[in-house]
């Protein structure tokens, strides 16, 4: 399945100041209350989630992916049988062939990919900052006929600008690119992200849960006080915890 993009503001696909609905924000302050294990959906970013594309200098002339640290054990995580767990992807630089191709150790419960072509354009032709999750929802709706919404959706991203829609609904990631500013082996998110969406896939209501938590605000990610320091180790060690009950290898290796 391959999402398609199309205009949400009814004018033509022309950018607009585009902010949450009223229905939207009511639903998100419905408090989420613990239940059984939820058929979730997480929509990620290739882009400075999972990875980064190389400039074409430093690629051989090839499309080439250097991977996030600890990328292997992520995956592992989102294939495992016992997973709860629907997976989308989205990227804006690469095209659904180079996306698919980056994306071919995923064979379980891969649900679609929202590729370069399928970007919208605005005004001056360049590609809309926003991710209207309701295009999502609506294509497998009417495709698969999954009910995904607010309840059961995460997306995780490196670019705040794109939640102006469904801004509860998202999970800000540490921008991944080859040129860090801290090592890739210091690189601990995506194992973070695995205790985060263990966490989440217990609650009735994810875009409530989320702004409780602070994972859709910087200062959980990168916040140097002494809490906010202990409680991402916290959040490390309860990954840790979930690959060994799982058997899943915890490996910080990246690369290309």
């Amino acid at each position: 399945m391959y999402v398609h993009g199309r205009p949400t503001d009814g004018h033509g696909g022309a950018f607009r100041n585009i902010v949450p609905s009223s229905d939207y924000l009511y639903a998100a302050k419905t408090t989420s209350e613990e239940t059984a294990h939820v058929k979730g959906l997480v929509v990620i970013g290739l882009d400075g989630v999972l990875g980064a594309k190389l400039p074409f200098h430093l690629s051989g002339g090839h499309t080439d992916f250097l991977s996030r640290t600890y990328l292997q054990t992520f995956i592992q995580y989102l294939m495992h049988p016992k997973t709860p767990w629907y997976t989308a992807f989205w990227t804006g630089s690469m095209t659904r062939d180079e996306a698919l191709k980056t994306l071919r150790m995923l064979k379980h419960r891969f649900v679609g990919v929202w590729s370069k072509e399928d970007c919208r354009s605005g005004y001056h032709g360049g590609e809309l900052t926003v991710k209207d999750l309701q295009v999502l929802w609506d294509e497998l709706l009417e495709e698969q006929g999954w009910l995904w919404n607010q309840t059961n959706t995460l997306v995780i991203t490196d670019r705040p600008e794109y939640s102006r829609a469904q801004p509860k609904n998202f999970c800000l990631a540490p921008s991944f690119h080859y040129k860090m500013s801290i090592s890739f082996d210091d690189d601990q998110y995506l194992l973070m992200l695995i205790a985060v969406l263990d966490e989440l896939n217990s609650q009735s209501n994810f875009s409530q849960y989320i702004d409780a938590t602070g994972w859709d605000k910087e200062e959980f990610w990168y916040g140097i006080k002494p809490f906010q320091m202990q409680l991402r180790d916290q959040t490390v060690h309860n990954a840790i915890k979930i690959c060994t009950k799982n058997h899943i290898a915890v490996k910080a290796s990246g690369g290309n």
